[in-house]
């Protein structure tokens, strides 16, 4: 389609929203202009804005882990769970979490952001880590356990799928060729990062308690919003910014 002309593209393409797609795509950068202009990967790695989100999506796997891997063995250590026990409270943390992913990724597309969900989902991790730094050193149910997983998988939803739509959102607006090269980059990033991550989660809770590792995990979540700044994209929802823009 790119290379035909405009007058055999509009006998192809019959609606006129239909042409101004077309005719936009056709004017992309072929990929030899694109890796003549960006160089794939060195436009990726020259970018600070995508070393910002590959940075704080580091933020955010490390409380995943905690809640998700590390759970078992602090429910363990901490309030005398079976190991039988401790698995079942963790299993009720993923059927929260994917019910919050499918509808955070809905929403954001609703609404037509990505940073205002990722707030509302670091806020509200905050708010249940703090529940489970309240509950350290307490006679806590098993019940109530489960319940405090259950609302972070709810709170944590928004943060992993509104990340990965941003990181691909700036991606394709750097370069529509340089995607696989981006991905390439946090791949990386992210398996250095749990190597770092596993090997010294366990000696944090063996020199401070499990108090240090929920704290860091906390104070982790809140730098989180502030790496996304840099990133493409409105906090507000588009209807609000189609009002600000028309006033």
């Amino acid at each position: 389609m790119r290379n035909l002309s405009p007058a055999v593209r509009h006998q192809i393409v019959h609606s006129e929203a239909q042409k101004v797609e077309v005719d936009a795509k056709a004017q992309r950068m072929s990929p030899e202009e694109s890796r003549a202009t960006f160089g794939r990967m060195t436009a990726i790695l020259k970018k600070p804005r995508l070393w910002s989100l590959v940075l704080s999506v580091q933020f955010w796997s490390m409380t995943y882990l905690a809640v998700s891997y590390y759970a078992p063995l602090f429910f363990k250590e901490s309030f005398g769970m079976t190991e039988a026990e401790a698995a079942s409270s963790v299993s009720w943390f993923w059927p929260a979490w994917m019910a919050s992913l499918i509808f955070w990724s809905w929403f954001s597309d609703k609404i037509g952001t990505r940073k205002l969900p990722l707030l509302i989902g670091c806020i509200g991790g905050v708010i249940g880590l703090s529940m489970v730094i309240l509950m350290l050193e307490q006679e806590t149910s098993h019940l109530v356990i489960t319940l405090i997983w259950v609302s972070l998988g709810l709170l944590l939803g928004p943060i992993w799928p509104m990340w990965i739509t941003m990181y691909s959102e700036n991606l394709e607006e750097i370069s529509p060729y340089a995607i696989g090269s981006g991905f390439a980059v946090q791949s990386v990033a992210g398996s250095l990062g749990t190597m770092v991550k596993s090997f010294y989660t366990l000696r944090i809770v063996e020199a401070w308690g499990w108090g240090a590792l929920w704290g860091i995990s906390l104070a982790l979540l809140t730098a989180i919003p502030f790496f996304v700044i840099p990133a493409t994209g409105s906090w507000l929802p588009k209807r609000w910014t189609r009002k600000a823009a028309s006033h």
